[in-house]
């Protein structure tokens, strides 16, 4: 989101004003941090019925959020715009990186990394969005921004390079990290495309090319699976997945940039981490290492520096 963070703050809605969007972030934090927690449950709530309880989370995760949105997408007052013909490839490209590719790696990198790492890892998005900018002639970074992309990769080095000891492995980090520069490259290449649709409308298009890019990597494995097998657990959690942690975060995300500058918005990358890893500990037994709490602090200070 750093191509925006030059902008002035926007308005702040009527809607908006006093509790409300203290709320409305908070429900956003809340929304992606806890997406870890329930991801984790969704593996292990789909092992029993398949051989690739990633693969069929990630898979029914976009479909469920597909499937509602074409559902909404009936009433006549969310109806989407129609779309053009020039905006088709940029929408299929966003919906490929911005949803596919984006939570395929996300939820793929969860059955070999920790929860703590892949909060670490996605933390690491403003920094790969301020380089693509940067490479594609969109921002010119000061000394301060390279100074602080430095710090953040060598934090990440860090994360990565001690995680083995534990339960993350180097693969899954970098699975995460693919995650995020996928989400990066999306919020880079949609800059222009955001401004021009409303956000039911964005969001129903890209899921829509999102779920016709993702079917051939998850088909397989959804055909094979024992869907008598799952269990409660597991169907509540791709629920989470496909309801708060896709579709209800992804309203309120575009709903708050409209209304804030990037930078304002730009806390939550601090926040969910921390969020998501505290909750790790209580429901998932997970351990927080020297390590991961070295390479955390690194991490953040260098994306601190690259938003400066």
């Amino acid at each position: 989101m750093r191509d925006q963070a030059s902008a002035p703050p926007l308005p702040i809605a009527a809607r908006h004003r006093g509790w409300r969007l203290p709320a409305w972030l908070a429900a956003l934090v809340l929304a992606w941090s806890f997406n870890y927690i329930f991801g984790k449950w969704a593996i292990r709530g789909l092992a029993p019925a398949t051989r690739s309880p990633a693969l069929v989370a990630a898979g029914l995760r976009v479909l469920i959020a597909a499937v509602v949105l074409d559902l909404l997408a009936l009433h006549p007052r969310l109806r989407p715009r129609r779309l053009r013909r020039q905006e088709i490839g940029s929408l299929a490209l966003l919906g490929l990186t911005g949803i596919t590719l984006n939570q395929f790696f996300f939820v793929w990198g969860l059955d070999f990394t920790t929860v703590a790492h892949a909060a670490l890892m996605f933390a690491m998005t403003p920094v790969l969005v301020l380089a693509l900018a940067a490479a594609w002639g969109q921002e010119r970074p000061g000394w301060s921004q390279m100074v602080g992309m430095a710090v953040a990769l060598g934090g990440t080095l860090i994360v990565v390079w001690r995680g083995a000891t534990a339960g993350a492995t180097p693969l899954g980090d970098a699975i995460e990290l693919a995650s995020a520069a996928a989400f990066a490259y999306y919020t880079v290449a949609g800059k222009d495309s955001v401004a021009r649709f409303d956000t039911f409308s964005f969001t129903f298009y890209t899921y829509q090319f999102g779920v016709l890019w993702m079917l051939p990597l998850v088909l397989p494995a959804l055909w094979r699976t024992q869907w008598q097998a799952v269990t409660p657990a597991g169907w509540g959690s791709v629920a989470y997945m496909g309801l708060a942690g896709s579709l209800a975060a992804y309203f309120i995300f575009y709903d708050v940039m409209k209304r804030l500058s990037a930078t304002q918005v730009a806390v939550l990358q601090y926040l969910q981490p921390v969020v998501a890893s505290v909750a790790a500990v209580y429901l998932l037994a997970e351990p927080l290492t020297t390590s991961l709490l070295v390479g955390g602090c690194v991490i953040f200070s260098g994306v601190y520096l690259s938003e400066r």
